[in-house]
This record gives structure tokens, C-alpha cells and sequence, in this order.
């Protein structure tokens, strides 16, 4: 950010796209982010693997998170410098859908046409298997820690809709089903 202010860049676009850090500081996940920010659009956090039909789910599976497909990312960003003057220094919280680990598996399933072998865990063994891992500098333990930080139940993590810039920005929510189309292989 610093070289960006060096050089006089108009205009500058954090990639955090998911965990508002504002928010959520004191956790493990955000002193792994913050130092680092960068974009890493990677389907592993949604626990599933299509080609061998498997799901985990963490918890319950119930609680609401946010996801944006990358072209939903797109169109954030085509619409916030669409705007300058009016989203100038601003810290945008933008959902492509609010969604569950349970509407996802159903809608896979409706998707693929296929059954699903689920299995369970609890975000606290998530958390300790990313300790272990990061323990031995296996930073592969940021997915564990981001998991057990985006599903933990009660969590809370899904923007509201009064925190939401996507009828600023005039974005619509994406379809799940539509989605689930774009993100399978």
C-alpha cells in the first residue's frame, strides 16, 4: 500500500474479499491475513470434492456466510470505479450470495445430479489442526483456521444487510444453483 501512495496510484482495491478484518482483529485468522492481504479464490473452503462425491461440513453446517463468484468481484469493482468520487475511502463489505454449507450441498447435488457421502467436524479441530500445522511452518493450516473462522456456528460472519454495499453499488445477489454451474469442474 505504501509503494501505492509513492506513486501516486488514483485508486486502490484491497483483495481481502471475504473476512471484514475491521471486525474480527483479535482472531487467529485475521493476524495471519492482515500482514499479507492478497486475492486467493480457492473453492477448498467450501469443503467439498466433486469428483470423488464427498462433503465435509463443519458444525451444523447452518450458518450463513458470504461468497462472491470471481465474476461477481468483477462487477463489484467495475462498480465502485464507476463511482470515485462517491466510494473514495471507503471499506466496502459486498456478498455475490449469502448462503450455508447445507443449501450448497443440495444445491451440488441438484446441480451434478448426484448423492453426496457427508461427514462432520467440529471448527474446534479444525483449529487445532491448523495450530499443529502452523506449529511446523506448514502454512497450508491458513484453510483449517479459515474454516473454523467462516463456519463456526453462532458466528455471525454473513454481512447484514444494513452493512452490505451491494444496493450502493446496485449489485444483485448471485443464484446458488447458477453459481455452483460456474464453480464446478
Amino acid at each position: 500500500m505504501d509503494a501505492a501512495i509513492a506513486a501516486k496510484v488514483p485508486r486502490y482495491i484491497p483483495s481481502e474479499f471475504g473476512i471484514d478484518t475491521r471486525k474480527y482483529r483479535n482472531l487467529k485468522i485475521s493476524s495471519l491475513l492482515m500482514p499479507k492481504i492478497r486475492n486467493t479464490f480457492n473453492h477448498a473452503y467450501h469443503s467439498i470434492q466433486p469428483q470423488l462425491r464427498k462433503y465435509y461440513v463443519v458444525n451444523s453446517g447452518d450458518e450463513p456466510f458470504s461468497t462472491s463468484t470471481m465474476s461477481f468481484v468483477g462487477q463489484a469493482i467495475a462498480s465502485v470505479l464507476k463511482k470515485p468520487a462517491e466510494m473514495a475511502n471507503k471499506y466496502l463489505n459486498v456478498a455475490g450470495m449469502i448462503t450455508t454449507q447445507n443449501e450448497i450441498i443440495r444445491a451440488v447435488g441438484e446441480v451434478t445430479g448426484s448423492k453426496f457421502e457427508i461427514s462432520y467436524l467440529k471448527s474446534a479441530d479444525l483449529e487445532k489442526i491448523a495450530d499443529k500445522k502452523m506449529a511446523k511452518n506448514d502454512h497450508s493450516g491458513f484453510m483449517e483456521y479459515l474454516q473454523q473462522f467462516v463456519f463456526a456456528n453462532g458466528m455471525g460472519y454473513a454481512p447484514a444487510p444494513k452493512d452490505s454495499a451491494n444496493g450502493l453499488l446496485k449489485l444483485e445477489y448471485e443464484d446458488l444453483p447458477e453459481a455452483v454451474k460456474k464453480c464446478l469442474p
